[in-house]
């Protein structure tokens, strides 16, 4: 096997993990979206809750008890270095969405270096190809 071959075969394996690790950082960027959008969603229903409306509330893992909740106008949120601060569900709801919004965004820039890097993966299998022959 020729120097050159050699060479480029290293650097496809080396890529081949890169964009392994790549695939696995956007699953759990997706998860987090997933996960944000829900949280989205839920304080959207919380607003519309009447007066004394039965919830299953979690307690761990898929074991719930019955519950009543009065009508939310405030929740807590984690706002980074264990503080936690009162806000309005509209605030709340601002907060999440500009959280989607940068996530989203990010996503996006990876999403492209992903692409990039698939792309150069092709074309070293193809000089790897030729090399070989």
């Amino acid at each position: 096997m020729n120097e050159q071959l050699k060479q480029k075969y290293v650097e496809l394996q080396i890529l081949n993990q890169e964009i392994e690790q790549i695939e696995m950082y956007m699953q759990q960027m997706q998860n987090q979206l997933s996960e944000l959008m829900s949280v989205n969603d839920s304080l959207t229903e919380i607003s519309k809750v009447k007066k004394e409306t039965s919830i299953l509330a979690p307690i761990g893992s898929g074991v719930f008890i019955k519950s009543k909740i009065n009508p939310v106008d405030e929740v807590l949120m984690n706002v980074g270095s264990n503080t936690v601060v009162e806000k309005s569900i509209p605030g709340a709801k601002k907060i999440i969405e500009e959280q989607i919004e940068k996530l989203n965004d990010l996503f996006v820039k990876i999403n492209k270096n992903y692409n990039s890097a698939c792309q150069y993966r092709d074309t070293l299998e193809h000089d790897i190809q030729n090399l070989d022959k």
